[in-house]
């Protein structure tokens, strides 16, 4: 029996590490005299942090992005990481170019630098600014590639918020000790099939997880790997162990030809996750997949933690799902799908996001049963969502 544990951001959340998008933004817009935390004055603070013509505190182009969103939100960031994917996506796709702040826009104004209207050109023409001071003025505004441009500036940012959540964990002693204890329960959390295997001995506990069997593996969709003694383990997004960890969009296969889609597929998490060697022959991702991939035996349970179940990530889960049979109703009916949560999390917010993902899942499948797939596995006693009793603070 294969089990796949997939572990999203919440994981890391709920051991003690300050990895949200927002514990980042505001440790990093901290050391910008007049930021205000939750007001807005994110994109005033940089703007005049360029008139000192200075600007190494601002590590990427993308500052800027994520600064005028942040101000546009009342001053409230992103609420996960998704959301700032969304950002990314929204950016690179280029729709409404002369509406909105879009690398488009930013192309213009780098090709005819102008007199901002609104804040959107005025947000453009900050970074075109920021690029000029960064090149000492080398800045050719009508020779570059926006899209090679601004996927350099994404790599800028991901080194930078590499290089906190490495010092994040550095001095957070007890979060590899939380990891591991909580990653216990996970596996404790029995479903109606790993009891059966229970009956016959072959799982008995955490650690035979680690020692004997090779059925059972972890997909993190964060940059970290903190169990000391884990199943066979690969981070989907690149790791700050490989210095390799990016983000990216899902897809574009939704958008319309007048988008610009050639160049937006950079952006990519396909694209981009094999341009950094984090998929490929030999990789510790590449040998997770070739063994789920395994006609010997079937995927039977995936148990998720801490995932925000986002667009960006369903052509993960769709494979994972298509593997498991989860809408056959015949080899279907030996999986078994577990969403864990601990305490202050929101069961509320998770349920409604399992269910959209189901019907996501269920659209594209062709998979109807009459209320749902969510009330078919739940009915079948294929589906649990459960809260984790076990204290991380």
């Amino acid at each position: 029996m294969k089990t796949l544990y997939l572990l999203g951001n919440g994981f890391d959340l709920a051991c003690g590490l300050p990895s949200r998008y927002s514990d980042y933004f505001n440790n990093r817009f901290s050391v910008f005299p007049g930021f205000e935390k939750d007001k807005p004055t994110a994109v005033t603070v940089l703007e005049e942090e360029l008139q000192t013509n200075d600007c190494h505190k601002i590590p990427s182009a993308w500052f800027f992005i994520f600064a005028y969103y942040h101000d546009q939100n009342n001053g409230k960031c992103a609420s996960t990481w998704k959301d700032v994917e969304s950002i990314i996506e929204t950016f690179t796709i280029n729709e409404n170019a002369y509406i909105n702040l879009s690398i488009g826009m930013c192309a213009g104004m780098f090709a005819y630098p102008r007199t901002p209207t609104g804040q959107e050109e005025h947000v453009a023409h900050l970074i075109w600014l920021y690029e000029r001071l960064r090149t000492n003025d080398q800045f050719q505004n009508t020779d570059v590639d926006v899209y090679k441009l601004f996927l350099k500036e994404l790599k800028n940012f991901e080194s930078d918020f590499q290089e906190y959540l490495a010092t994040a964990v550095n001095e957070n002693i007890p979060y590899r000790e939380r990891a591991d204890q909580l990653f216990k329960e996970i596996t404790e959390a029995q479903t109606p099939i790993q009891e059966e295997s229970f009956a016959i001995g072959s799982v008995e506990n955490y650690a035979s997880f680690s020692s004997g069997r090779d059925d059972h593996y972890v997909l993190s969709f964060n940059f970290t790997r903190p169990l000391t003694n884990s199943p066979t383990f690969a981070n989907i997004h690149g790791s700050l162990q490989d210095k390799n960890a990016f983000f990216g969009i899902g897809g574009t296969s939704q958008y319309t030809e007048d988008d610009d889609l050639p160049n937006a597929v950079r952006f990519t998490k396909a694209e981009r996750s094999l341009s950094l060697g984090v998929t490929g022959t030999n990789t510790d991702l590449d040998s997770v997949f070739r063994a789920l991939q395994s006609p010997e035996e079937n995927l039977r349970v995936i148990k998720f933690f801490g995932l925000s179940l986002g667009e960006a990530d369903y052509p993960y889960l769709k494979q994972f799902f298509d593997k498991s049979h989860i809408t056959d109703t015949d080899s279907g009916v030996n999986s078994f799908l577990g969403f864990y949560y601990t305490k202050g999390q929101a069961r509320d917010e998770l349920v409604h996001s399992i269910n959209s993902l189901l019907q996501r899942y269920s659209s594209d499948t062709g998979h109807k049963p009459i209320g749902g797939l969510m009330r078919e596995l739940q009915n079948t006693g294929r589906l649990a969502i459960e809260e984790l009793q076990v204290a991380c603070d």
